[in-house]
């Protein structure tokens, strides 16, 4: 073999291998954990569920979305549940002790999230909706485990200081009130709405993996043709 080749076929895996570091970047940016960031949404592979971002919502109350306003109902999008709040904040590896606790009447619960599942969160979820210095929180509406119990609740993210209501660097917190000091029909302009619907088919995090890897694969076979 000539240096010439040798060289030649040096360089060509050294670009294999290239962009098979790329392939697993790209993966690792747009995949955290179980969660895909899609811009305005973001796709939970596990629990099977898109999350629209709670910015997209702000100012609007429950029942302004159940009625269709914004066209959110129309397509396919429900109120979270708090389970399902909690199942976002457990793709993260954040377990809440109060998470589950709960759910009556004037109920109100409190967490302390990780700085990285709040970092995290406010991103995937389009950031801060109170923003009255010195608050800054991700504010929404969700819906009851019970539907029957005609409840509605506020959660609240702390991204500032102690905006969610109890002091502490991350909380987050539930308040479940049945047409108490926020109803159905209310509508805060510092308020969004955390609103879900079933994800189309979407690949695991692992496939997405060799997705990427057979990409790069046939990008590096391209490049080898024209050399």
């Amino acid at each position: 073999m000539s240096k010439a080749l040798f060289m030649k076929n040096i360089k060509s895996i050294t670009t294999g291998l290239y962009l098979v570091l790329i392939a697993l970047g790209m993966s690792a940016t747009n995949v955290h954990a179980l969660l895909i960031d899609n811009g305005s949404t973001t796709i939970d592979t596990v629990a099977g569920l898109e999350w629209l971002d709670v910015t997209e919502t702000q100012g609007q109350s429950f029942n302004s979305i159940v009625g269709g306003f914004g066209g959110f109902a129309g397509q396919g999008y429900v109120h979270a549940t708090r389970s399902q709040l909690c199942g976002l904040m457990a793709a993260l590896g954040d377990t809440l002790t109060n998470c589950f606790i709960g759910n009556g009447p004037n109920d109100v619960t409190f967490d302390v999230l990780a700085p990285s599942t709040v970092s995290t969160l406010s991103t995937l979820l389009g950031g801060s909706t109170l923003i009255q210095a010195p608050l800054d929180a991700t504010v929404g509406y969700f819906a009851s485990d019970f539907p029957a119990s005609g409840d509605i609740g506020l959660a609240c993210l702390n991204i500032g200081s102690s905006a969610c209501g109890t002091p502490g660097p991350t909380p987050f917190s539930f308040e479940t009130n049945q047409n108490g000091s926020f109803s159905l029909d209310g509508s805060d302009p510092r308020f969004g709405n955390f609103l879900v619907r079933a994800a189309a088919q979407v690949p695991e995090p692992g496939t997405l993996v060799l997705v990427s890897l057979g990409l790069a694969a046939i990008r590096f076979s391209r490049r080898r043709k024209t050399a």
